[in-house]
């Protein structure tokens, strides 16, 4: 494989897409999967007790969708914050790809990847992201 190399910089929308490919199929999906549990459990224990009413799953699923957003909300107002406040992150970088792995250049790093600790990959539309570890991402 003959090796090429990319140049890019991250922008707040690049990070904002990887938030949201996060959410939706990342580990974010399990918080949205606990908080509908936990609303399915607290249902049944009214459910059991016959307290059940209109009233109640009305205020159940209003609950529901109501942390969701916020939750949603906070990860991104969070993130735009993360993004803005760390330098290290708007650098120009540099991608070295070859047949035994990859390089990451930066102004102030320089990371080795061998293509063996490439746990997973992901596309989204506009982003390939290449994850090391079950909680990063290059790309």
């Amino acid at each position: 494989m003959k090796a090429f190399e990319l140049h890019f910089q991250y922008s707040e929308t690049d990070f904002n897409e990887f938030l949201w490919h996060y959410v939706v199929k990342g580990r974010g999906r399990r918080m949205m999967w606990w908080m509908v549990i936990a609303v399915l459990v607290l249902g049944f224990t009214f459910w059991w007790q016959g307290k059940m009413t209109p009233s109640v799953i009305l205020t159940m699923g209003v609950a529901l969708v109501f942390f969701t957003l916020m939750w949603r909300w906070f990860l991104f107002q969070t993130g735009k914050k993360n993004f803005k406040m760390n330098p290290q992150m708007q650098e120009k970088r540099r991608c070295q790809i070859h047949a035994k792995g990859f390089d990451m250049h930066g102004e102030t790093f320089n990371a080795l990847y061998v293509w063996s600790e490439v746990q997973r990959l992901a596309e989204t539309p506009n982003l390939f992201l290449l994850y090391t570890s079950p909680m990063s991402q290059v790309k």
